[in-house]
């Protein structure tokens, strides 16, 4: 359903819209719409406030009310300017009051010309305009100062607000979806929103920067048709994730977004330029990305991209790291699932994790990275799931900044089901340290061609150093 434009609704609420046809329109859609019904209160109630102030005056000033009734009610505003090209600013709102009340302004002028010279010798501060933070709220983007206060907002739609989200995925970050950054230096924050995960707003394949005031800077729109194997993959993409900042350290900001088909997979992670909305680089996964971080792992200064998730080829939890310099390619995966006229991936990084001995009652096809967080020492952790009638047992995989497993732990509920199997004869093995052991060795590494048992970089990513085409 689209909304009542803000300009058309302020006539409306003025009473300069002397079409019957489009008034009929406008009152049936505000009885459907929750969304302009709080728009057209919030503007209702503003001249409402400014009626009444100067209603108040009048009764101290009987000689304008005299004249008041002297004077015609002016009906003819749309014969000389155009409704659809008034936009609602404050100096419009009061053109309207002075052109519907001349009396009562030319009351109010004298008074606040009087004020005027008394308050101009008062140092106001003005309000910050300045966004520092944005949430999704009511079905609002809501956009605020560093007081708190609102600046603006944004119509969005059903689901979107902060309890809703979570209620889809409790994992779930505001700073995934809806970010404010000066992406150009100039000391005023745009806001960064992608609308992917709502079931019912389209596009979802767009990411959205707006300015500090709420205008649209500029949108960046993914669509591809691919083919991995023999599988045609439609342009049905949505972004589910993104990160902002200076990764690379050239004093320019970029989004690292995933996007992912309709059905999870395949998937994409971006590198777009925060300034332009330009695309820069892309890398494709074959199967999900559930956990997306930046962080400098080898103190070079470079923020290396971190994700988590699974590849559909091999049927197992993956890792991977990605320089922000330089990355593209596919990631590794059997021929069936490689995606055609896509060269090799060129990952820092590229891990995949064995499944326990609860698959053979697991409920999905393969295990799944899914957490994602760092320890004091920047030492890795990756949560790991096998998922057995919908419920989701978890084991913590430890690595060092250099990507070597150093421990495997399972969470309680992990270890209560595994003992109980093996009480009840479904498992053999026990849950002690050699079992923890043997998962830790289990961790499989791409060094460009193959996986090894051993921590390694891919080859192709090393090629890239030596031969210095990274920036």
């Amino acid at each position: 359903m689209e909304h009542i434009e803000e300009k058309t609704l302020e006539l409306y609420v003025l009473g300069y819209l002397e079409n019957t046809e489009e008034r009929a329109d406008i009152e049936k859609h505000l009885n459907e719409c929750k969304g302009c019904q709080a728009s057209y209160q919030e503007i209702a109630d503003y001249y409402t406030e400014v009626e009444d102030m100067h209603e108040q005056r009048l009764k101290t000033t009987p000689q304008a009310l005299t004249v008041r009734r002297m004077v015609t009610r002016f009906q003819t505003f749309q014969e000389t300017l155009s409704p659809r090209n008034i936009k609602p600013t404050l100096p419009a709102r009061f053109m309207f009051f002075v052109l519907r009340h001349p009396a009562v302004s030319s009351v109010c002028f004298t008074a606040i010309v009087f004020a005027s010279l008394i308050l101009g010798t008062i140092d106001f501060k003005s309000k910050d305009t300045n966004p520092e933070y944005a949430r999704a709220k009511d079905e609002f983007l809501v956009v605020y100062n560093k007081s708190g206060e609102e600046l603006w907002r944004k119509h969005i739609g059903i689901g979107y607000g902060l309890e809703n989200l979570r209620d889809q995925e409790p994992s779930l970050d505001p700073d995934e979806y809806l970010q404010t950054v000066d992406v150009d230096g100039d000391g005023k924050k745009e806001v960064i929103a992608i609308f992917g995960m709502l079931s019912k707003w389209q596009p979802k394949n767009v990411i959205y920067c707006y300015t500090s005031d709420g205008d649209e800077r500029w949108t960046y729109r993914f669509n591809r048709q691919m083919i991995f194997g023999n599988n045609i993959f439609d342009d049905t993409y949505q972004f589910g994730k993104f990160l902002v900042g200076d990764f690379d350290r050239n004093g320019s900001f970029e989004i690292i977004a995933v996007i992912h088909h309709g059905g999870w997979y395949p998937t994409a992670i971006t590198k777009v330029d925060a300034t332009e909305g330009k695309l820069i680089n892309e890398y494709w996964h074959c199967g999900s990305i559930h956990a997306l971080t930046n962080r400098d792992l080898d103190n070079d200064g470079i923020e290396e991209i971190i994700a988590t998730g699974q590849n559909n080829g091999f049927n197992l939890a993956s890792v991977l790291v990605l320089d922000p310099r330089n990355f593209q390619g596919h990631s590794p995966a059997p021929e069936e699932y490689t995606p055609k006229d896509i060269s090799i991936g060129t990952e820092n990084f590229y891990l995949l994790i064995n499944r326990t001995d609860l698959k053979k009652y697991a409920s999905h096809p393969r295990n799944r990275a899914r957490g994602l967080s760092f320890t004091s020492d920047t030492a890795l952790i990756v949560c790991v799931t096998e998922e057995i009638d919908r419920t989701e047992y978890v084991l913590l995989y430890f690595f060092s900044p250099k990507l070597q497993c150093l421990m495997v732990d399972g969470e309680d509920k992990f270890a209560t089901l595994h003992n109980k199997y093996v009480a009840d004869g479904k498992l053999s093995k026990k849950l002690d340290e050699q079992y923890y052991e043997e998962l830790r060795q289990g961790v499989q590494y791409w060094d460009g061609e193959r996986f090894v048992a051993y921590p390694t970089k891919n080859k192709n990513y090393l090629n890239l150093t030596r031969q210095k085409t990274l920036p």
